[in-house]
């Protein structure tokens, strides 16, 4: 990622209009401030300690399969290795809980003006939807779509999903979102979209079903995943699975280093896995030689209950209805207990602990992850910031206390954490990239790919985009401190590499409203070259004090906008 060197803002400037008023222009930059003044010590002994903690997300049903809502920590017992372990935190979460929202008579905003509000509550975890067409018959990939896009025309109100395409490589083609409009038009066969095929005729090809190959396909996508909280739910729709995340004897060292790193990327991303055999009844029940297990015999129902046990989600196979298992994914995904335990063993020797979790009520049935790695939970494991794509943009490692940067990425939902409007507007017309400028476009994703060895990049327009920001903030900060953020802006083009990015640091003050319980708006301007191929640019807001973030994404090119009133001088 391509940073900006730190800006300080001291901005002071009145709070009575709202976020979606129309700002005016922002305060000069002031010049930074001494490095003394940004350090000062409180004269208070701080003490810092790192307890390790394991987070464990329990689907708890009845004997009809349906949710069950009302437990308490009280009524759970976490035990790790057979050892019982002491609930740290424990909260519960039901998919008809509604986020905030934009109410239904808020007024319109001018053109290019954002706001990181939902236009309707958002309901529920995270969902991707991993639309496998290598894994599935040629037979079963049309009416698999078509339950698919059933299932998007009724799903719940506000439920955000996103959609993975296996083809000839891995494709983002549709970020987080809850507009059902858009998640079926990336599916629609009567207007085909990039990488989303009719009929994917290369699946047979087995140098595509190689395990090691959808290993690497799971890493991507909860790699975009990973940073992002809370819980979420990878439905993985295929007609076979050729991937068990259980080491058996006779598997290659390699290969068994390699499950290990994907259930440790699982874990830190909290991503239970359901998959979804579209393949419909069998008669016979499917089975299958796996690559690398000599001789030994493994049913794809087995392989899919091994995938979803380890993670914490639910297999779906042997059914000719998979708009109706979608739905069921959806319900049992999105009702859920989440707990925390630090565990009695604190040895870090990577081994594997196993985790029980039980109810006092009989009767129920559980799901969650039942096991994990120890180097999982290791500081700085975190993962970084990739991009899916057919080439696989490698990870680079990131902050495990940056809650900014993982938001960042092309597709994530948006994060409303904190509040904040903006305004982007095109500054003067496109102009040819600069050396240097074109030096620091170098190392984008976007570039490496189609950069020639030992050849220069060959050289780009870049459209300058002013972004002005207004955060709501409150007028007392923690300690007395001004408030403190941090505001970051990238550019994505159509296959979602990254394009140019920068972050800035902003401090100041912010003016209040008469009641001093109300927040107040802090206000800052960005400033972000933009290559002409761009399809996105993603904004985001950090507090530095609290740690809350708020993002927002829009799609290029912008709204064209009424230039401004000419100003004449009477005589």
């Amino acid at each position: 990622m391509l940073f900006a060197r730190t800006l300080t803002f001291l901005i002071f400037f009145s709070a009575t209009n709202s976020l979606l008023a129309q700002s005016d222009a922002p305060a000069a930059a002031a010049p930074n401030a001494p490095a003394q003044a940004q350090t000062e010590s409180t004269g208070i002994l701080t003490l810092h300690s790192t307890v390790r903690r394991v987070i464990v997300d329990v689907v708890v049903r009845d004997s009809n399969n349906q949710p069950v809502h009302g437990l308490t920590a009280k009524d759970f017992v976490v035990a790790e290795d057979g050892h019982p372990q002491n609930i740290l935190s424990f909260d519960s979460y039901i998919l008809d809980t509604p986020s905030i929202a934009l109410p239904p008579n808020a007024p319109h905003p001018p053109p290019n003006h954002f706001v990181n509000i939902p236009p309707i509550p958002e309901r529920g975890p995270l969902y991707v939807i991993l639309y496998d067409l290598v894994n599935t018959d040629i037979d079963d990939q049309i009416d698999a779509r078509r339950q698919v896009m059933k299932f998007i025309k009724g799903m719940p109100e506000g439920t955000r999903f996103a959609i993975f395409i296996r083809s000839d490589g891995l494709y983002l083609v549709q970020g987080f979102t809850a507009d059902k409009s858009l998640l079926y038009a990336t599916l629609d066969p009567q207007h085909p979209k990039p990488h989303v095929p009719r009929v994917f005729t290369m699946g047979h090809n087995l140098g595509y079903r190689d395990p090691a190959s959808m290993m690497n396909v799971l890493t991507q996508v909860t790699e975009f995943l990973a940073g992002i909280p809370g819980h979420k739910n990878l439905i993985w729709l295929a007609g076979t699975f050729p991937l068990a995340l259980s080491p058996r004897a006779g598997d290659p060292r390699a290969y068994e280093d390699e499950i290990i790193a994907e259930i440790n990327v699982l874990t830190r991303a909290q991503v239970a896995v359901y998959p979804l055999n579209v393949g419909g009844v069998p008669v016979n029940p499917p089975v299958q030689k796996e690559a690398g297990v000599g001789d030994s015999l493994i049913t794809d129902y087995d392989v899919q209950k091994n995938l979803a046990d380890s993670t914490g989600g639910h297999a779906f196979y042997s059914t000719n209805d998979a708009t109706a298992a979608l739905d069921d994914a959806t319900n049992i995904g999105g009702n859920y207990y989440s707990l925390t335990y630090s565990p009695s063993n604190a040895k870090d020797d990577g081994g594997r602990r196993s985790i029980a979790v039980r109810v006092a009520q009989k009767g129920y049935k559980l799901a969650y992850r039942r096991y994990y790695f120890t180097s999982a939970l290791r500081p700085n494991a975190q993962s970084g910031n990739p991009q899916a794509s057919s080439e696989g943009t490698p990870s680079t490692p990131v902050d495990p206390n940056d809650t900014l940067q993982p938001n960042m990425k092309h597709g994530a939902p948006m994060v409303h954490d904190l509040l904040f409007s903006a305004h982007i507007h095109a500054d003067g017309s496109p102009t040819q990239a600069t050396p240097d400028q074109m030096s620091q476009l170098a190392n984008q994703p976007a570039f490496v790919s189609t950069r020639k060895k030992d050849k220069p990049l060959a050289p780009v327009d870049l459209q300058k985009y002013v972004i002005d920001y207004r955060v709501t903030a409150k007028s007392q900060s923690p300690a007395g401190k001004p408030p403190a953020y941090e505001v970051a802006a990238a550019a994505y083009d159509s296959e979602s590499r990254l394009l140019n990015s920068i972050v800035n640091d902003a401090t100041g003050d912010t003016s209040s409203t008469s009641d001093p319980s109300k927040a107040g708006v802090f206000r800052v301007r960005q400033q972000l070259d933009v290559p002409t191929n761009a399809a996105w640019v993603r904004i985001g807001v950090r507090d530095k004090l609290t740690h809350r973030v708020g993002t927002l994404e829009v799609r290029l090119p912008l709204a064209s906008e009424a230039a401004p009133p000419s100003v004449t001088s009477e005589r």
